[in-house]
């Protein structure tokens, strides 16, 4: 799979509880926590009327 240079940023706010419960559900998946967005990124539909043909957030290893 070819993979695209990132080079946009945003900022996020969250609370203690949010950024810890993405950081512990990253560290299950064996990812950093941007990929972990990432991916859920790749789910959501795609509101331009262009078909997606991105699978769905990855699952938890075990």
């Amino acid at each position: 799979m070819a993979r695209f240079a990132r080079t946009n940023r945003i900022l996020v706010r969250l609370t203690d509880k949010e950024k810890e419960r993405l950081e512990n559900y990253a560290i299950a998946l064996g990812v950093s926590m941007s990929e972990v967005v990432q991916d859920y990124i790749k789910s959501l539909p795609d509101m331009s009327g262009n078909s997606s043909t991105t699978s769905g957030p990855i699952s938890p290893k075990g």
